[in-house]
């Protein structure tokens, strides 16, 4: 290991530029800063340190000062310095207080477009719009935004990720349709899109083949659960919860053989559960309440032999 393989920061840097000074004494491939501490790996994989597992950095920081919390330091802009790094492939800046819009620089680097497979900017107060120009970062596998203040739709142009697994975008202020391209990402195995404004699912997410997880909660979505959700054979959780989804409980849905979590509750869904759920043979839980259901409760469900859990209160017209 050469001196400059390993960088750690402890507490806030005294400033941005001291920290890429920093990062410019080595080919960089990875940066992961978070919370009060940072630590920078020259590997593919970024590693969270905490203080536990740096107990021989801590006496000797390379760049330290007083520790600040989020609420008490000023809002920032998220530097586009980051965007001359050469072989940068992860880049994650989380649980800082980076306010403004994301800079374009990162979308526009001619060097980023070619090297980054992960980007994470959680946990921040950016603002403004998902910018269409996300698509030049052609070659990301991870894209995580979650807990900000971002608004306006998902551009359509995040379809053009076709090596996208993994796209976090929890707790903002996206609104309108989740665009129909963003079936184009054949790839896609984790799709969060929970606590935004969202109204419509597209059923072309069902082409999402080596799709495992589905969260869309807590959005304003409106109409009804896709039959075509059932051909996501790989899927092991699908969240619709919170929302204003009506119409009936696909039969269709039966078909998802290796889903552990069905969660619908809190919907405008109605009719009679259908019996094919009896055929989620892995689910661990499966959650109906507060709907307008009715009918009978079929046994066989209630008697699934992995069923941990299993709500249906708040339906009215539902018997057991």
């Amino acid at each position: 290991m050469t001196p400059f393989d390993f960088l750690f920061l402890r507490h806030w840097p005294p400033s941005f530029q001291e920290a890429y000074a920093a990062l410019a004494l080595v080919n960089r491939q990875s940066i992961d800063w978070c919370g009060p501490r940072a630590g920078f790996i020259s590997e593919t994989q970024s590693t969270f340190l905490d203080d536990s597992e740096t107990t021989e950095n801590q006496d000797t920081p390379l760049l330290s000062q007083s520790p600040h919390t989020k609420h008490n330091r000023p809002e920032t802009k998220l530097p586009s310095a980051f965007a001359s790094l050469k072989s940068l492939t992860d880049l994650s800046i989380t649980r800082f207080s980076f306010g403004g819009e994301i800079p374009a620089a990162i979308f526009h680097s001619p060097t980023l477009s070619q090297t980054l497979t992960s980007l994470n900017l959680s946990f921040n107060n950016l603002t403004g719009h998902l910018d269409a120009s996300i698509a030049n970062l052609a070659n990301l596998t991870r894209l995580s935004l979650v807990s900000n203040g971002l608004s306006g739709s998902i551009p359509a142009a995040i379809g053009s990720l076709q090596n996208l697994q993994q796209l976090d975008l929890e707790d903002n202020h996206f609104s309108g349709t989740i665009p129909k391209e963003i079936a184009n990402l054949v790839h896609m195995q984790h799709l969060n899109l929970n606590q935004n404004n969202l109204s419509a699912l597209p059923h072309e997410i069902s082409k999402m083949k080596e799709l495992r997880s589905l969260d869309c909660r807590s959005n304003m979505l409106k109409g009804s659960i896709p039959a075509s959700f059932g051909q996501l054979q790989n899927l092991r959780r699908l969240n619709l919860s919170n929302n204003f989804l009506h119409g009936s409980i696909p039969p269709e849905l039966g078909d998802l053989h290796c889903c552990i979590y069905l969660l619908l509750s809190h919907n405008m869904l109605s009719g009679d559960i259908p019996h094919q759920l009896c055929n989620l043979g892995r689910a661990a839980f499966i959650s109906l309440d507060n709907n307008a259901l009715c009918g009978d409760v079929p046994t066989q469900l209630i008697q699934m032999p992995h069923l941990i859990r299993f709500r249906y209160h708040g339906n009215p017209g539902l018997f057991k």
